[in-house]
């Protein structure tokens, strides 16, 4: 399995947990797309690691 796996079903288990909007931690913030043909809180993983390391999503 990898991280990426792992770190959405986690991500997963505690919005469902919570019935949270938003998750945060002092590194990132991560948030429900606004329209729903985005994707879900998981799609957004990618684009905030991205940012934080002036990547491409798709490479990281």
């Amino acid at each position: 399995m990898l991280i990426s796996d792992i770190l959405k079903l986690e991500l997963k288990k505690i919005l469902a947990s919570n019935k949270a909007e938003k998750v945060e931690t002092d590194e990132f913030s991560v948030s429900c797309p606004l329209r729903p043909e985005f994707g879900d809180y998981t799609t957004n993983i990618a684009f905030v690691l991205a940012k934080q390391r002036q990547q491409s999503p798709f490479l990281v």
